[in-house]
């Protein structure tokens, strides 16, 4: 008689993978449509990542990621999954700014993500800016799957370090990689890597005089009015000032929108202004008591 294998979707081995911890820097959340309301129904995670999702009864569920320690050190591997069912939305930040601490070039800091965003569904996902050490290395990837109806805000920013200490593009390698597909076409692939082994990083045809950096992605039919006034009002602008530089690129389903300044106060201001048009889509201001 053969062997009659058992069924890996079966309740007793779901209990079992629910009951089992993730690895360390492992986590997961899943939001689904309760009631008609944003829910998250699945939370969990191992340190040194830790989730907190408060209950905000609004109509979008929240998720702020952090680290216990305050930040990265070197060996730290955080991978967490995003799920978004139909018809809900998700503003997932961060408590504060992501620190890397001072680490080894093979021993990096790594953040790996993956979301999975359903018809219907808006994945918000909008960080505090990261900070980099003198001599910390770090490396992060995230990947978004988007449904054919699914949408993407993605704000990814970086500042120079802590310049009034004298750290000013200080660390020791910085990659960053960002893709972006909808109903399987690989619709976004951004990348940047800042390593001085190709030259100073402050150098004037580098990063030169600027504190920070950003890259923000509107992908989406939830979004398709605010990404093209976005892109009007940057073309819009006059001559770029010493200060701010930004440029808008439309691509299939939205715009990728890129800033560079000498103050991340000038970057974090320009990004509330342009993004403003986001509390009339969630009746409310998710950064009102950030930034």
């Amino acid at each position: 008689m053969g062997v009659i294998a058992a069924n890996p979707a079966s309740p007793a081995s779901v209990r079992d993978e629910a009951a089992r911890p993730p690895a360390p820097g492992h986590g997961e959340f899943i939001v689904e449509n309760v009631r008609g309301q944003p829910t998250i129904t699945r939370q969990r995670a191992c340190t040194p990542l830790k989730l907190i999702a408060p209950r905000s009864g609004r109509n979008y569920a929240s998720v702020f990621v952090g680290s216990y320690g305050g930040g990265l050190v070197g060996g730290d591997q955080i991978d967490l999954q995003m799920t978004l069912h139909p018809n809900t939305t998700c503003f997932a930040s961060t408590q504060a700014s992501t620190k890397v601490y001072r680490n080894t070039i093979d021993r990096p800091a790594r953040q790996r993500l993956h979301a999975s965003v359903a018809d219907d569904a808006l994945l918000i996902l909008a960080p505090d800016p990261l900070t980099c050490f003198a001599d910390a290395s770090y490396e992060q990837t995230q990947r978004f799957d988007l449904a054919p109806r699914g949408n993407l805000l993605l704000v990814d920013w970086l500042t120079s370090g802590r310049h009034q200490r004298g750290e000013r593009w200080a660390f020791t390698r910085y990659l960053s990689r960002n893709d972006v597909y909808v109903d399987g076409e690989h619709l976004l692939a951004d990348a940047l890597l800042l390593d001085p082994a190709d030259g100073p990083i402050d150098a004037p045809f580098r990063l030169g005089k600027h504190e920070c950096t950003a890259t923000v992605a509107l992908i989406g039919p939830m979004l398709a009015t605010i990404a093209e006034r976005l892109r009007d009002a940057v073309d819009a602008e006059p001559m770029q000032s010493d200060t701010l530089l930004e440029a808008a690129s439309p691509i299939k389903s939205g715009v990728v929108w890129r800033l560079l300044a000498t103050t991340t106060e000038a970057v974090q201001r320009r990004l509330r202004q342009r993004l403003a048009p986001l509390t009339d889509l969630l009746n409310d201001d998710p950064w009102r008591r950030k930034w």
